[in-house]
């Protein structure tokens, strides 16, 4: 969807056209917040226009005297456009920030410079036609004070604390979407860091597996050199066991006995 700026026919308000987009990339958070910022735009050029056409002076007293008593009002509807358009502005910026990124690193996002200078060119365009409004705003609100209606005929204290009032609205605003862009950054790193912190016990695990799969392939060599050693004992006993000498049988057995208790302490 493109924004473009015309000037409109009453007070010099900047008319914003918007024009349906031919496809919208579905999930791409650029045309989820161009959708938003171009539904904003509407609806402010509609108070605009409201504005403009609530604010035209008459000649009789009646009229006067009605245009005095809806003063506020119009002084309200206009600096709740001027909030709206600097809230647009904020995001606008938000975007411009996101576009820049984008640009850096075009092939990871899988966008090229012809879409790159299309979203350049919607938030130009946009900007442009919030300045005309913010300045056709401003004079009619300066219009409408110095006719003497509403505000303009009351203290100057109270028109400051109405605007330092929607101020600190707007600032609320900013200040609720900051903390909920920071906790949404708290939990990303906690994730992170319990992501890595499960990485490090698989690491601790598959090492500890490795080690005790090393020991019991040594175990297992040392088990078959040890059963080989005692079948060889056994068939030499064997052998010697055929012998009625005394002497070689009592020396078989001793041999014996030490040689099983070394096996245990091998295998211990």
């Amino acid at each position: 969807m493109q924004v473009s700026g015309s000037s409109s026919s009453k007070g010099g308000a900047g008319e914003v056209e918007l024009k349906q987009p031919l496809m919208s990339q579905a999930g791409d958070p650029f045309y989820v917040a161009k959708d938003e910022i171009e539904a904003a735009l509407r609806s402010v050029r509609q108070m605009c226009q409201d504005l403009e056409m609530n604010a035209g002076g008459s000649s009789s007293s009646s009229s006067s005297r009605a245009a005095d008593r809806s003063g506020p009002r119009k002084l309200k509807l206009g600096n709740e456009i001027v909030a709206e358009i600097q809230q647009l502005q904020y995001d606008l910026q938000d975007v411009q920030t996101t576009i820049g990124i984008v640009e850096g690193n075009p092939s990871k996002f899988r966008v090229d410079q012809k879409e790159l200078q299309s979203r350049k060119g919607f938030v130009q365009q946009t900007e442009n036609s919030l300045k005309q409004i913010l300045a056709s705003t401003q004079a009619t609100i300066k219009r409408i004070e110095s006719s003497g209606s509403g505000e303009a005929r009351q203290p100057v204290g109270n028109r400051l604390e109405r605007e330092r009032e929607m101020d600190e609205v707007v600032q609320m605003g900013r200040h609720q979407q900051r903390q909920l862009v920071s906790r949404q950054d708290e939990q990303l790193a906690e994730l992170s860091k319990t992501t890595e912190r499960l990485n490090q016990t698989a690491l601790v695990i598959n090492t500890e597996l490795t080690e005790q799969a090393r020991m019991l392939t040594e175990l297992d060599e040392d088990i078959d050199r040890e059963t080989e050693k005692l079948n060889f004992v056994l068939r030499r006993l064997g052998i010697l066991m055929k012998t009625s000498d005394s002497k070689q049988l009592w020396t078989i057995l001793v041999l014996f006995c030490i040689f099983m208790f070394l096996l245990m302490l091998v295998i211990g």
